[in-house]
Order: C-alpha cells, then structure tokens, then sequence
C-alpha cells in the first residue's frame, strides 16, 4: 500500500512506524527485565526461608523465562517484520496528531480504492498536495515522544537497583540463592543461619555459631 502514496507522506509514515517499533522494543525490554527480576527476587527470598526443591526451583526458572519471552515477543516479530499495516499506522497518526484532521486517513484510503470509486480526481488531488506539503515539514517519529516508555525504564531500573542493593546483604546471601535459582539441576547447598566457626588454636573444637535473623 505504501507504494502508492506520495514520497512525503511515506517517508513520513515509515518514520513514524520505524521509531513506534523501536519504543515498543525498549518498553518491551524495560518491562522484561523488571518481570525477570521480580520473579527472581521472590523466588530467592522464599528459597531463603524454606529451602525449595530442586523442581520447585525449576518450575520458578521456567516461569520467569516463559513470562519474559511473552512479553518480549510480540515487538520483536513486529520488528523482525519487513511489513507494517500501514492503515493501522494512519489510524495511530491520527489519533496523536489532530492537525490532520482526517485528511491523511481520507487521503491513504482513497488512493488505495479503484479510480471507479473514488471522488473528485480535482479535490482528491489538492488534497494529496496539503497532505504531502504538511508530512513534508515534520518527522512522523516526532509524534512519538520518549515519555512512552519513563514508567517502564524506571520500574526496570528500580529492580536493578533493589538486586543489586540485596547483593550486598550478607545476611541475605542473594548470589548464592540467584544460583540456585538459575541452575537448578546444579547440587548447591541451600542457604542457612547455620555456620561454622573454628576458633583458633584449637584444631579439633568446632562451634556452632547461629547468625543472627
């Protein structure tokens, strides 16, 4: 379809559904990382407190993958794809921006439709010309600010930012729960209070030392 509209506007159109991609992509991305990270930080702390299994652990690892791979999947095909609905990206235009008020709509669907059906070859063709003029003067992308995607890269930040808080936690011992967490099948001892300390000078006295929490 896009072969039939004036360069302007198609350039116009492509930018604006190139940068849309791209948006979808780092929201996607942002929105993954913070599911990713949320189930992990849950599933160590309930490892922490009651020592999963291994195929509970498993079943956990399975779900987060599972829950960022849905999320990531529809903008990655949608980027992978050559194709766009344009009509779809019209509409989208539109919606953003109301100083076209329907023109560019009316424009993309009557050069679609047979000659036979379409309306005055005159006002069709002045019109095609203010459309053109006004897409010629902006980037389609422009209309898609970055403010679409703030709320997911702050969530995704904020989990980074409490991961890496928690690894710090001696207390807590997060690397080793993230380890078991993602390597399931690996035989890693579960976190406990217990350690064992050997007091110095005495090679045969072992004490039982609990941490406190």
């Amino acid at each position: 379809m896009l072969d039939i509209l004036p360069i302007p506007i198609r350039t116009f159109l492509a930018d604006f559904v190139g940068r849309r991609r791209r948006l979808a992509l780092v929201k996607a991305g942002a929105l993954a990382v913070a599911t990713g990270l949320a189930i992990l930080l849950l599933a160590c702390t309930a490892d922490r407190f009651f020592h999963l299994p291994r195929w509970v652990r498993a079943i956990l690892l399975l779900f987060d993958l599972a829950a960022v791979v849905l999320i990531l999947r529809r903008p990655v095909v949608e980027a992978l794809r050559g194709r766009a609905d344009w009509i779809e990206a019209v509409g989208q235009v539109e919606a953003i921006e109301p100083a076209f008020a329907q023109r560019l709509i009316t424009v993309t669907s009557q050069l679609q439709s047979p000659a036979s059906h379409r309306g005055s070859a005159g006002l069709l063709a002045a019109l095609v010309a203010d459309v053109s003029a006004s897409a010629a003067q902006r980037r389609g992308g422009a209309l898609l600010g970055l403010g679409r995607i703030k709320r997911p890269l702050t969530l995704a930040g904020c989990f980074i930012a409490v991961t890496l808080g928690s690894m710090v936690i001696p207390w807590l011992q997060l690397p080793r729960l993230a380890a078991r967490f993602t390597r399931p099948w690996a035989d890693l001892p579960a976190v406990t209070t217990t350690q064992l300390t050997v007091l110095p000078g005495s090679s045969t006295s072992i004490v039982a030392r609990l941490s406190s929490g």
